[in-house]
């Protein structure tokens, strides 16, 4: 299992971010980067790493082709990539938000960062769709802390990673 192999492979396939802007398709590969990760962790025995590598590209791939084409293409077209995407996010165990892609029909935004953002929050792994729908008696509690080990970041969080400014 090679995830850096993996990773790397993310920025090498045009076809993952041709259609977006550079901002979303920042957002889109560092989406891919930790669902790399989460690949790896999962221990999937019925989809190999590598095969589910495939198909997070493959999703990458119609995440970037209808938020690229929501605007201009007809109908069918984005039903069918649609379709595909959401064949390619159930192979890999993923639930998906329907819902979100009749919004972005419905009103697309200017900025594609703003629809890949909206799209990425739909797509979740289904262990963690599972927690989240949990009842409270079976979810774990994280103590409170007033203590912190660390101080807290006053930046917010940037995708490309801490500003070293002060």
């Amino acid at each position: 299992m090679d995830i850096e192999r993996q990773v790397l492979m993310l920025y090498e396939i045009p076809s993952l971010t041709e259609e977006l802007r550079d901002d979303a398709a920042k957002l889109l590969l560092k989406w891919g980067e930790q669902q790399v990760q989460w690949l790896a962790m999962r221990g999937d025995e019925s989809l190999p790493f590598e095969d589910a590598c495939g198909q997070l590209q493959r999703l990458m791939k119609y995440i970037n082709r209808f938020i690229g084409r929501r605007v201009y293409a007809d109908a069918d077209k984005l039903e069918k990539i649609r379709t595909r995407l959401l064949e390619a996010a159930t192979t890999l165990g993923y639930t998906v938000d329907e819902t979100v892609f009749d919004k972005l029909l419905q009103s697309p935004q200017e900025d594609d960062a703003i629809d890949v953002e909206l799209v990425l929050s739909a797509i979740q792994p289904a262990a963690l769709a599972d927690a989240a729908v949990a009842p409270a008696s079976e979810s774990l509690e994280v103590p409170q802390n007033d203590t912190p080990d660390a101080p807290a970041s006053d930046q917010p969080f940037s995708p490309d990673g801490p500003s070293l400014e002060m």
